[in-house]
């Protein structure tokens, strides 16, 4: 390098430079030579001097590391030839070279939103060119953006893509509004959706904490069949709102083995009288459950790898399981190394979304929430009451109202965020609706490879539209959407359809609350989590218990 070019940099970059400079695969070796030229390239980067980067990434080759390698052709396409030079047919030409031969997550994140740019600039054969490359790791949004792009690529179905696309991406920003984001907040405590609960029976809490079954492995949680929910209306009344529908009579759908809908149910409301009445019953006694109460770190922080829980039959993929990237080899993971959680019975983290509670007939929207209550008890839960003076029972209570005031207005913009982008879409749909008819009527070979596009579409928020008789339970879901053919899918025949969780149970664990009915089971829970600091309460609720004859 011309010693010329560092004349404009700073006297510590360029007394940084000049020394990673002298560093040679010869005398040092090829990886640290790699890696000094990715210093001299982040550094002249903070410099406003990116052209002396761009130098030092081409100088490491293959054979020095392949993921500094990689690292520094993804830095080429993205920040010369995108971000300073405007090109970004050049930019995409080394990144489709690199999905061919080796795939990592940096890559599908970039190439994916480079096959948008295209869409947006109307060049959609180079976007079905780009997104094919990121099939496995996009695999919902790439079925359906291949699809709209077809259509509009084409004259007599333009005005028809165009609408498809506006619902497409409506829908994005829906489920993207309503996934819990579990890294908003550097406080843990001001996190005010940080911990979840699943209801469940003591029984099914003895295998998912027990790892001395026969297996010598705990249980993983199971995500079930859409048969095994108690509301009759579950994936319809999505269809019903869009299409302006009041009828509450509701039949159950056809079966659709190529898109079957399993689920895991949490909440809220940590300690609910109302739900241990319903959930996790022991011989059909009322409140005899228990309630797991999960930390964040069970479910995936932030996706990375678009809507996850949408398999699209063939293509599945296992998503990151840590929040952040702890080192290089996060960032850059080669179908090899994937390739045994490919093929894996169980599901990778996956992402959490409230549930949205509508009433069909008044128009009524509540998005799934904390209540009130819920902040007092969490203020107080670390301490005991009877020995709480009344001024610092004062300060604490305080402190709940101020902390539920700051969630009243985050879930006020939320809420407003979703009705907007919701009415928007039900515009977006009937203007489809209206437009699919029409070409259907006058051309119907024209329309037929795409009958079941618009039912993939909405595909993501069939599941999270609830009636809102409901309301109560606060519901958040985990879903997978897949084919029965998927070999995750598992079948105790007769009884359950369903797919394993990877993540272990107890090592996420806050704390379990013990229904009323179940206090006896206390000392049993307590043994199975001696190894940790799990806490054990039994529910604060009045609950009158059966009294034998």
């Amino acid at each position: 390098m011309n010693i010329d070019n560092l004349k404009d940099l700073d006297d510590k970059t360029r007394k940084l430079i000049e020394e990673l400079q002298k560093v040679t695969r010869e005398k040092d070796g090829d990886r640290a030579f790699s890696n000094a030229q990715l210093v001299i390239f982040t550094s002249s980067v903070y410099s406003k001097q990116c052209y002396i980067g761009f130098e030092a990434l081409r100088r490491i080759e293959e054979t020095d590391n392949k993921i500094d390698y990689d690292l520094a052709r993804l830095n080429i396409a993205v920040t010369q030839y995108y971000s300073y030079e405007n090109n970004i047919d050049k930019a995409s030409e080394i990144l489709i070279d690199m999905a061919n031969k080796r795939n990592f997550k940096a890559l599908d994140i970039v190439v994916f939103r480079f096959g948008k740019k295209y869409i947006k600039e109307k060049c959609y054969k180079k976007a079905i060119e780009l997104l094919e490359v990121i099939k496995t790791s996009h695999p919902y949004e790439v079925s359906c953006y291949i699809k709209i792009c077809k259509l509009l690529d084409d004259k007599s179905t333009n005005s028809i893509g165009d609408s498809y696309l506006q619902v497409f991406n409506k829908i994005q920003e829906i489920v993207r509004i309503l996934t819990i984001n579990f890294t908003n907040s550097d406080d843990e405590k001001q996190n005010h959706e940080r911990k979840l609960a699943h209801y469940t029976s003591t029984d099914v809490a003895n295998i998912l904490l027990n790892n001395k079954n026969e297996e010598k492995i705990a249980g993983s949680l199971r995500l079930n069949t859409i048969s095994n929910m108690n509301d009759p209306s579950e994936g319809q009344l999505l269809g019903a709102f869009l299409n302006d529908v009041k009828d509450t009579s509701y039949v159950m759908p056809e079966f659709d083995e190529n898109s079957h809908a399993f689920f895991s149910c949490f909440t809220f409301n940590h300690d609910s009288l109302n739900q241990f009445r319903l959930y996790g019953k022991k011989d059909y006694q009322e409140a005899s459950g228990v309630s797991l109460v999960f930390k964040k770190s069970f479910f995936e922080s932030k996706s990375i790898s678009g809507l996850s829980f949408l398999s699209m039959h063939k293509y599945t993929k296992v998503v990151l399981n840590d929040e952040k990237y702890k080192n290089e080899s996060d960032i850059l993971v080669s179908n090899q190394k994937n390739s045994k959680n490919s093929d894996s019975l169980v599901i990778g983290k996956q992402p959490i979304m409230r549930c949205v509670y509508i009433d069909p007939e008044s128009g009524y929207i509540q998005l799934a929430q904390r209540n009130k209550l819920t902040f007092y008890r969490e203020i107080f839960e670390d301490k005991k009451i009877e020995n709480v003076c009344i001024k610092q029972k004062e300060i604490l209570q305080k402190k709940a109202k101020e902390n539920w005031g700051k969630y009243q207005s985050d879930m006020k913009k939320k809420t407003i965020d979703f009705e907007n982008c919701f009415t928007s879409l039900k515009k977006d749909y009937s203007k489809l609706i209206i437009k699919k008819k029409s070409i259907e009527k006058n051309n119907l070979d024209v329309m037929k490879d795409y009958e079941t596009l618009l039912d993939e579409i909405i595909l993501p928020l069939r599941y999270l539209i609830k009636h809102s008789a409901f309301q109560e339970e606060q519901e958040c879901r985990m879903i997978y959407i897949t084919t029965l053919a998927d070999h995750k899918v598992q079948m105790d025949f007769g009884k359950f359809l369903y797919i394993e969780y990877e993540s272990e149970v107890k090592a996420h664990l806050d704390k379990i609350y013990i229904a009323p009915a179940a206090a006896q089971y206390k000392p049993y829970l307590a043994k199975l989590l001696c190894d940790t600091n799990i806490r054990i309460e039994l529910s604060n609720n009045p609950f009158r218990l059966p009294t034998s004859h």
